[in-house]
């Protein structure tokens, strides 16, 4: 007799709004790995990221009531990841992770730029949309190409490529006034990852 077929990620959130442990056990390794990943890239710390990890399927269970089956759960989940990061990294970065990690800048003469520079991607990534940072930090983050992200979040390569143009020339724009202080945009977005990866 052939296996069953597995259980469309729809139909599993149906069974989790109606207490199905199977379902959401089922759910929980079909998922854990990616999200385990997502997290990891965020917090260089394993045992941080088996609690969150954990701290995010417990929350799903809790309120599995309020679960919507026709949205993704893929997307719910990388975004509610990404969330759970922020909140435990808000506070845990210090000026000498700053000094250490970018060594060119914190050597320079110009130390009060430097923190201008530094508050200013802070800022700007955390006023981008949601859906904007989800995807610019699952690309330079995670590596993850565009035909990965719209998997991942349910949406079409269109949709994502769209999207991370507009998030880059948000960046541009507001930190146009300080890119005398590096050799590229590029360079510029990638301290600006490292930062909100550690600061927020």
């Amino acid at each position: 007799m052939p296996d069953a077929k597995p259980l469309s990620d729809k139909e599993l959130i149906e069974a989790i709004r109606e207490s199905d442990k199977e379902a959401f056990k089922e759910l929980y390794f079909r998922y854990f790995d990616n999200i385990y990943r997502f997290l990891y890239w965020r917090t260089r710390d394993e045992e941080v990221t088996r609690d969150l990890t954990q701290e995010l399927f417990l929350r799903i269970w809790r309120n599995r009531s309020g679960l919507n089956p026709s949205l993704s759960i893929k997307a719910y989940l990388f975004r509610a990841a990404g969330n759970l990061a922020i909140d435990h990294l808000r506070h845990q970065v210090t000026e000498a992770i700053f000094h250490r990690e970018v060594p060119s800048l914190a050597s320079s003469e110009n130390i009060a730029r430097n923190i201008e520079l530094k508050d200013a991607i802070q800022q700007t990534l955390a006023s981008l949309p949601e859906d904007q940072r989800t995807i610019v930090l699952m690309n330079r983050l995670e590596g993850l190409k565009y035909v990965e992200i719209a998997q991942a979040l349910n949406i079409s390569v269109k949709t994502v490529e769209k999207k991370m143009s507009l998030a880059l020339k948000t960046l541009r724009k507001a930190l146009k006034p300080l890119l005398a202080l590096v050799v590229s945009v590029k360079f510029l977005l990638d301290i600006g990852l490292f930062l909100f990866k550690t600061y927020f």
